[in-house]
């Protein structure tokens, strides 16, 4: 389309009257979900789990052990060995669950790339221009002009979003 049918169809998307949700939201950032102040994350996961309607404690969120991906390149003879040895089938269960796990993880490894690399320049200038944007519109649209929008600790929230702004590298 022309430019002008895309600067009027950013001001539809953006107007503030299209804001008025529903259903409540529950926004947040990843960051948040392993957040090193252990006050501020237990405050978390009370929001959380009050928007959710939870009762007591939610549990913690998963942790991906990066030192652990090196053991899945075990051999299949060993895993199998390891499973025999005088293990509950329960055991044997999780045991099959984290190698496959582990095994994901490793193939992941190795689609991972540093986007500080200069041959990722030009693909990170276009993500934190986008990332610019979007912390924008959360912060001048979403949460401005939102309704049933909900945000645990909206300071830090806004701190991490403004950080968007940075090149990370």
């Amino acid at each position: 389309g022309s430019d002008k049918q895309r600067r009027g169809f950013e001001q539809y998307l953006n107007h503030p009257e299209r804001m008025k949700l529903s259903n409540r939201v529950f926004v947040y950032d990843i960051e948040q979900l392993s957040d090193k102040n252990e006050t501020r994350r237990q405050i978390f996961s009370a929001d959380l789990a009050r928007f959710i309607g939870i009762k007591g404690e939610l549990p913690p969120p998963p942790v991906v052990n990066r030192n652990e991906v090196e053991s899945a390149t075990d051999t299949e003879d060993n895993k199998r060995r390891r499973l025999l040895v005088g293990s509950t089938e329960e055991k044997q269960t999780e045991y099959l669950e984290e190698v496959k796990q582990l095994e994901l993880a490793a193939r992941n490894k190795k689609l991972r790339i540093n986007i500080c690399d200069e041959e990722f320049r030009y693909l990170r200038e276009i993500l934190v221009a986008d990332a610019r944007k979007t912390s924008k519109w959360l912060t001048d649209y979403f949460l401005a002009h939102g309704h049933n929008i909900f945000v645990s600790d909206k300071e830090f929230f806004l701190k991490i979003i403004k950080s968007w702004n940075e090149d990370p590298c």
